[in-house]
């Protein structure tokens, strides 16, 4: 009887430690997993527009010539390859506070996320009423000053209404109930040192 318990007990034991080495095997599989689909990928400009879809809210690597560079704030840049008719957008991220302006020409690679911005009615309605609401206030503030600074605020108003006004356009020759745009934002970028002449 004791033999028969004891040998009970050890082939419980052999399954217990058998069971929690398969669930150890399997969490290492699944951490393998994640590094794989976490990790970065490396993708062209010219590849971008074609692949943006699936890459949303994943870490890419892209490398390209800064076409422009935002003068006013220093928060967006694009870049391109060959082909300067394909242009990439680059969102300064949290960890960069602005874009130099002489970045221009130079060639970046990026490492940021793919982000997608949708653009359907309820949004161009949604900016419609901030930009009122801005426009109220913006005449409160400067009531009673010299014109330049109005002028600068209501220019600015009337090219973010232009900009509704074709995306609406857009949206309708679309057909669709939204338009995509997709951009990058960056976490950091290097700047490719250029090729030492050979002497």
């Amino acid at each position: 009887m004791f033999k028969k318990l004891m040998l009970f007990m050890f082939v419980s034991a052999l399954f217990i430690s058998c069971g929690s080495n398969d669930s150890k095997t399997t969490e290492e599989e699944v951490i393998v997993q994640e590094k794989v689909s976490t990790a970065p990928v490396k993708i062209t400009v010219a590849e971008f527009n074609d692949n943006a879809a699936e890459l949303v809210g994943k870490i890419i690597h892209i490398e390209g010539t800064v076409d422009h560079a935002c003068k006013h704030g220093g928060k967006r840049i694009f870049i391109i390859d060959e082909n300067p008719d394909v242009r990439v957008k680059i969102e300064a991220g949290e960890n960069i506070p602005a874009f130099d302006a002489e970045l221009e020409g130079s060639e970046v690679i990026i490492s940021g996320k793919v982000e997608e911005l949708i653009i359907d009615e309820a949004y161009l309605t949604e900016w419609e009423k901030e930009l009122e609401q801005e426009g109220e206030a913006s005449h409160k503030i400067h009531e009673g000053e010299p014109g330049h600074e109005k002028q600068e605020a209501d220019e600015d108003h009337s090219h973010q209404y232009n900009k509704i006004k074709n995306y609406r356009e857009e949206l309708k020759e679309s057909g669709k109930d939204h338009i995509s745009y997709y951009f990058v934002e960056c976490i950091k970028f290097e700047v490719v040192p250029p090729p030492t002449p050979d002497n």
